[in-house]
């Protein structure tokens, strides 16, 4: 009924287009499917002069800054036509703004909210804060955290939440410790927050205390809890204290859900202990592409190519594009490794797997290349760390700081020499990168 009245009031055969009611547009607006529809109902609503209407024009934002099938730029344009927006709708662009890392944007919407004497909710607050974490203007925000208490939303659970998160984006740790300090009650959520700030801060062993504090404390643990703490261990390279949480899961009954499940996998091999790696492997009963990832690349990454070859053939893909990922990881251990024979082996399957996928299509690469330049952004550097005598010892690559870097380097160009290692033949890499 919709595409046919759509047509019906857009064919240019009508002599009179048809006037919308507001029942029928807002009915209209929330049975659309595309873009391209809820343009068309627009138009009718312009033509009905219902274009004032505040419940209209916010279904029509809503609609608008849906994530998959909105357009944010047609939803700035909608906002700019209201005359006195709600505070949901201001509340809701600033959240679109947010989500499509426009921070700028919603910090000055947030401006012009505070100049039109609107008030701020405990929806607002948030959103706010996390775009000032992506932006990191401590000045601003420590002007918005003032804000809060003047508002009396300083100790709101969501607002406080979100404070001590974008002090954690700004590296501001001490500042976010301040804040969990001085709540009156800390629930599961301030917990959780708290323990993933130290992580932002790689504050690692911190992290580890706070869960530690957190279980004693009587507090109910949920599953960020410990994915997040999973993820401190695997930072670490802590195996006992993830075994720990494995065991405090077992002795509570906490069945794992997937992303969990795989947080434990994760650990487990990324600590190198392949064996209950492969017995968790087994017992999970729903595997994504994260658990075969997980599997795949402990094994690789632990010199064991053959388990991982053969774990590979074991992998439920319905085409080559999801298979090569895992096709990928194992190339570079084997790289690592120098295992030649099944370097050339791979190389030989992904070419063959990559022509018939995406051939001629190298041009795409040198886009996806050029726009992740323009926006800054930048590849984690690699970490790996050990602990010698209970001190855990962390390095980030091309990291010159470390206090006994010469003496490291020293000895592994003194072994490098001992071993006489030959060079492998360069591998063609290009595979990795399109994956």
């Amino acid at each position: 009924m919709l595409s046919k009245f759509i047509r019906h009031s857009c064919s240019s055969s009508s002599s009179k287009p048809s006037r919308l009611t507001k029942k029928e547009c807002i009915s209209f607006i929330q049975r659309c499917n595309s873009m391209r529809q809820l343009k068309q109902i627009h138009c009718q609503i312009l033509m009905s002069s219902l274009q004032h209407n505040k419940d209209i024009m916010e279904d029509i934002l809503v609609f608008c800054t849906r994530p998959q099938s909105g357009d944010l730029y047609h939803a700035e344009r909608v906002f700019e036509t209201l005359s006195d927006p709600s505070l949901f709708a201001n509340n809701l662009m600033i959240k679109s703004f947010t989500k499509d890392r426009q921070p700028e944007k919603a910090i000055l919407l947030f401006k012009r909210m505070r100049k039109a004497g609107m008030s701020p909710d405990n929806f607002t607050f948030p959103l706010v804060f996390k775009a000032l974490g992506e932006l990191r203007t401590m000045a601003e925000g420590r002007k918005v955290h003032g804000f809060t208490v003047k508002t009396g939303f300083e100790f709101d659970p969501f607002v406080r939440s979100s404070l001590m998160d974008m002090y954690a984006e700004m590296g501001a740790i001490e500042a976010t410790r301040a804040l969990f300090d001085e709540m009156p009650e800390r629930s599961v959520v301030s917990w959780n927050v708290l323990i993933a700030s130290y992580i932002k801060c790689r504050k690692f062993e911190d992290a580890i205390t706070a869960f530690l504090r957190m279980e004693k404390s009587g507090v109910e643990l949920n599953e960020a809890t410990l994915v997040t703490t999973l993820s401190a261990c695997v930072s670490l390279g802590d195996l006992e204290m993830g075994k720990k949480v494995h065991g405090f899961m077992e002795n509570r009954g906490i069945k794992g859900s997937i992303p969990l499940n795989n947080a434990l996998l994760d650990m487990y091999t990324k600590c190198g202990c392949m064996s209950m790696a492969r017995r968790l492997f087994n017992e999970i009963p729903s595997k994504d592409v994260i658990s075969w990832t997980s599997i795949v690349s402990g094994y690789a990454s632990s010199g064991l190519l053959e388990q991982a070859e053969k774990l590979i053939e074991e992998i439920p893909y319905k085409n080559a594009k999801e298979i090569l990922p895992f096709l990928a990881s194992l190339l570079g251990a084997c790289r690592t490794n120098r295992n030649v024979q099944m370097v050339k082996k791979l190389e030989k399957r992904i070419t063959e797997l990559e022509s018939s996928l995406v051939a001629n299509r190298w041009e795409d690469v040198t886009e996806v290349r050029r726009r992740t330049k323009d926006q800054g952004i930048k590849k984690t550097p690699g970490c790996s760390s050990i602990e010698v005598n209970g001190i855990i010892c962390e390095f980030l690559a091309r990291d010159a700081s470390y206090p006994e870097k010469t003496e490291i380097y020293s000895l592994l160009s003194s072994l490098s020499r001992a071993f006489h290692l030959e060079e492998e033949k360069e591998v063609d890499m290009r595979m990795i990168e399109m994956v």
